[in-house]
């Protein structure tokens, strides 16, 4: 870049070399005056900006990316405890239910022949399942599948 610090040198030099511009430019020589300058170092800063937007826009693409990958994991871990707790819940239940059909019955009698003074307690049951999340049933995994296979073919 040739730097013409006013107009009017150049518009001079033009007049005595009308060809000025055009040799310049197959030497790759830009003649700028300060109005030329100021709009070059604009349109560069422009391109600059936009560059680092890009830059941010892809920055940020990268760590949602990150976050939706963490938050399936999160969702599929939540739908595992959900699926042990309700497990967990029927084999409780279940304990209860055997329990009163095989050793209420006998304890009852021992009670009611007078052996001790203690009552028997009611057992309880648990009748609450694990809240589904999103309302997705905890046993069906089908959209934390397709989440996942989304994801690995994303990477």
């Amino acid at each position: 870049m040739l730097f013409a610090p006013f107009e009017s040198i150049l518009a001079e030099a033009l007049i005595a070399k009308p060809s000025l511009l055009e040799s310049a430019f197959e030497k790759r020589v830009v003649i700028a005056t300060p109005s030329t300058l100021l709009g070059m170092l604009r349109t560069v800063k422009l391109g600059i900006d936009r560059s680092a937007l890009a830059n941010s826009a892809e920055e940020i693409r990268d760590i949602a990316t990150k976050l939706v990958s963490k938050l399936v994991t999160n969702y599929e871990h939540i739908s595992t405890v959900s699926k042990r707790l309700n497990s967990t819940v029927t084999a409780f239940n279940s304990l209860v239910g055997n329990v009163e059909s095989t050793v209420t019955a006998p304890v009852k009698a021992m009670i009611d022949k007078g052996i001790t003074n203690e009552t028997l307690p009611e057992l309880p049951t648990v009748e609450t399942r694990a809240r589904d999340l999103n309302g997705m049933d905890s046993t069906d995994t089908s959209h934390a599948i397709k989440v996942e296979s989304e994801r690995k073919e994303q990477e």
